[in-house]
Formats: structure tokens, sequence, C-alpha cells
């Protein structure tokens, strides 16, 4: 029954994708023409209260063209790159840009350790993705917090890489921690949410083989990333 409900969802969101990029298309182009034309003219918004409207609604298609995004992903409809073998450190050094520049931006300590010399299958992107989404969810769990601290650590189990995602926020509650990998599902305030983000990095940690858990309790919340090692040897683990 899951699988259905699932199915529906993302053939739901297909098509609800396909119906706001057409217009939000149109809608970002005339915004554009109106920007331009005022910069030219500026005269005729001395006061900038046609310009300042204008940057809100361009600001507004943005967040739409974010929730379009998270809706193609939660229904798998985008062409990814090739799949490559690459090591567990290049996809953190990948990621570790946004994550740094997301915590300076936020006043969040930052704690990352170095990953151990492992390889994994996959597409880079989409797994940085899926790491941004969870860290995303961490920035907004300390949000307010006093001293608020946001882990990346690793432990290697076998053939099975975890990443561990760790904050010092307020926690989520019991009742509901079976429901945030649920597409749509937030705990957000409206508008400030789309309930695709864990979701949608839990689909894509899923078709690399892997699986994202969550342990949480007030003040300590842990995703754990599971992704399978390659077995492909090259040099990298000859080191």
């Amino acid at each position: 029954m899951n699988s259905e409900r699932l199915a529906f969802l993302g053939s739901m969101a297909s098509g609800v994708a396909h119906e706001i990029n057409n217009p939000l298309t149109i809608s970002g182009g005339q915004v554009f023409k109106i920007q331009n034309y005022l910069s030219k003219n500026p005269l005729l918004d001395s006061s900038k209260i046609i310009g300042t409207s204008v940057d809100k609604i361009a600001e507004m298609n943005v967040r739409i063209r974010n929730i379009v995004r998270g809706l193609q992903y939660f229904a798998r409809e985008r062409k990814g790159e090739a799949p490559e073998v690459f090591s567990l450190n290049e996809l953190m050094d990948f990621s570790a840009i946004f994550f740094n520049e997301k915590m300076k931006t936020n006043g969040i300590q930052f704690e990352f350790e170095t990953p151990p010399i492992v390889l994994i299958n996959g597409q880079k992107n989409e797994l940085s993705q899926a790491l941004f989404n969870i860290v995303d969810n961490a920035i907004e769990a300390v949000h307010g917090i006093v001293d608020s601290q946001v882990r990346l650590k690793f432990v290697r189990v076998g053939e099975t890489i975890n990443i561990l995602i760790e904050d010092n926020g307020r926690g989520i509650e019991k009742n509901v921690q079976g429901q945030i990998f649920d597409p749509f599902y937030t705990t957000k305030d409206v508008g400030q949410g789309t309930g695709l983000g864990l979701s949608v990095a839990r689909g894509i940690v899923v078709a690399h083989g892997g699986d994202i858990q969550c342990a949480s309790m007030p003040g300590k919340t842990v995703f754990t990333v599971s992704l399978p090692v390659s077995k492909v040897k090259n040099e990298i683990e000859a080191a």
C-alpha cells in the first residue's frame, strides 16, 4: 500500500511540476524584461516601489522553481550524470564548500572529520544534493540555539560507509519521527518548507543501494547515511 501511495504521489508530482514550469518560465521572462527596462529608465521608478515589487516577484519565482526542482527529484524525472567510481573524499570536498558557507552564514560551529579512504560508485552531484538536504535540515534544527553545532563523522562497517550528520538542536518528537521521510511532510511553518528535502535525500541514497536512519532526542539528532563501498580496485584503495 505504501509503494502504491508513493507511486501515485510521484506521478502527481511529475504532473504538477510540468504544469507549473511553463507559466513559471513565462513569468520569469517577463520579470526579467521589466527589471531590464527599469534599469535603463530609472526615472520611471524614482521611488523604487515598482523595482522592489518586481524583485519580490522574482524572489518568489526562485522559490517556486526550487519547489518544482524538489518535485522533479521526488518523481525521479531527471537525467543525472552517468555513474562513476569516486572517493568519499571527493564527495565531501565537493559538498564541504556549500556546508562551510551555510554554517558561516548561520553562525554555527561546524566540525568536520577527515573521511576514510573508500570508494563509492554513483552520481556525485546527486549524493551531494542528498547530504546538503540533510545538513540543511540540521541547520534549521539548531536555529536560535546557543552554541549551535553541526558535526559530520564517518564510520566504516564492513563494506558500508556510514556518514553521520549530528546536531545539538531541539530534536524531533517521537510521534513524528516515522513521518519525516514522507514526501510533503514538514514540521516547518507554512511557507517555510516544501516537505521534500528528506524524502528526496532518502530517494537518492536508496537509489545508490544505501539507506538513511534517524535517531533523535532533545539536544541531539543524528542522521546516518549508509552507502555501499565500491568493490572496484584502483590506486586509491592501494594507498
